[in-house]
């Protein structure tokens, strides 16, 4: 096992923008289309639903990263109140499930990127990781600045939409009168893909060993992150509806650029094309970190082969891991058939914040007097209430799936 650590270099600042960064993302140029499918003019109500659904999850993985100071959280929460099976099963999950998610990001970009440049998508692709990596190794901080402009530009250009779509907006939108049981059940289907749209901010608490104060600046970062996003998500839908009107927004395949185009013109178009480039890359590149380093923590605790709890000394970046997600990046892009990954990853994803919202629980009954810098709050007998509505909201989430898997590809 190496002694060697990470710099503590990382602020809320820097954290706060990750978590926003991955979640504002490529998420929204996605799945407010296909959102909008089901939640029509009321997609905006479902904006505020899947606010309700996510929270609580997020509540509990901000307790948990206040109590366990270290990378690979959702590993250790589960050996912590469970057992070494269960961890493993855990952990395991966890890297696979990042890593069909950063395969199907990059294939996603390669496809965008192939619309212009007329290379093989696989080269694209397998350029894109190469980069992705080479930003890694080069040390946290050349990162973090990459994310800031990054997310700068995506919420800038959001901003800038949405605002100017305002002007649009009717007050029909919000006449609650029409929503029919019908209605209520589509919208539910819609709360679900946008929920799916704000998973990836578990991955700030990847960040936890290389954060000043992480006991306080992760919980702080994630549920901040995760409320700014969804303050932009209710602004873009409002006024993308309004813009130009839920039935092209249903059935565009590029929404957020047919709305750029109705409000700015060809160069809108242009730049939420770009934009939407620069999002999926971020995406992969704060992907492709939090995956290293889940697996240099894991590997402290679990035999490994290839050192892969090795932090190289240059650049305090764990070398072998990133070697080996790149490596097995590029192999799951062989594999073919993105569409089932996409689902699988969702599935996979829910399945771990099960494990989350359970691990917080049994360490309230476990260990009632282990110190705690942030504490979900509205507890009864010290069992806190958000906990078991994630436990709820996250078995919704997964039956709307399973039954429905083909939903986040309509």
């Amino acid at each position: 096992m190496t002694d060697q650590k990470y710099d503590k270099t990382l602020t809320y600042i820097d954290v706060f923008f990750t978590t926003v960064g991955y979640i504002v993302g490529a998420g929204i140029f996605a799945v407010i289309g296909t959102a909008t499918k089901y939640g029509k003019q009321f997609t905006w109500l479902a904006t505020i639903l899947c606010l309700l659904l996510v929270v609580p999850t997020g509540l509990s993985y901000s307790e948990l990263a206040s109590v366990f100071k270290t990378n690979a959280g959702q590993y250790y929460y589960v050996k912590e109140t469970m057992n070494d099976n269960m961890a493993l099963i855990s952990g395991y999950t966890m890297i696979i499930t990042q890593i069909l998610a950063l395969t199907s990001i990059t294939f996603g970009l390669s496809s965008y990127a192939n619309t212009v440049i007329k290379i093989p998508k696989m080269i694209i692709s397998t350029i894109i990781l190469l980069i992705v990596a080479f930003i890694n190794y080069c040390g946290i901080r050349n990162t973090m600045h990459f994310n800031y402009f990054c997310t700068s530009v995506e919420i800038i250009v959001l901003l800038v939409l949405g605002v100017l779509g305002l002007k649009n907006v009717s007050p029909k939108m919000f006449d609650l009168s029409e929503l029919t049981k019908d209605k209520m059940h589509n919208l539910i289907f819609a709360t679900a893909i946008l929920s799916f749209a704000f998973v990836g901010f578990e991955l700030t608490t990847e960040l936890t060993e290389e954060t000043i104060n992480p006991e306080k600046n992760i919980p702080a970062a994630l549920l901040s992150g995760v409320g700014v996003s969804t303050l932009l998500y209710f602004l873009i839908v409002i006024s993308s509806t309004g813009a130009i009107g839920w039935k092209q927004l249903a059935s565009s395949s590029a929404p957020l650029a047919d709305v750029a185009n109705k409000i700015i013109g060809k160069l809108g178009y242009n730049i939420v094309f770009i934009v939407a480039i620069i999002s999926m890359f971020n995406n992969i590149l704060i992907g492709h970190v939090s995956t290293t380093r889940t697996i240099q923590a894991m590997s402290r605790n679990v035999k490994m082969p290839f050192n892969l709890d090795k932090i190289d000394e240059q650049t305090k970046t764990p070398l072998n891991a990133i070697i080996l997600v790149t490596l097995f990046s590029i192999f799951g892009l062989c594999m073919g058939n993105l569409e089932n990954s996409v689902i699988i990853t969702n599935i996979t994803t829910l399945i771990l914040f099960l494990f989350v919202n359970v691990s917080v629980i049994l360490l309230r009954i476990q260990k009632p007097n282990i110190e705690r810098k942030f504490k979900i709050p509205f507890s009864v007998n010290n069992i806190p209430v958000p906990a078991i509505l994630g436990i709820f909201s996250t078995l919704l989430l997964l039956t709307i799936l399973v039954k429905k898997p083909k939903l986040l590809l309509a």
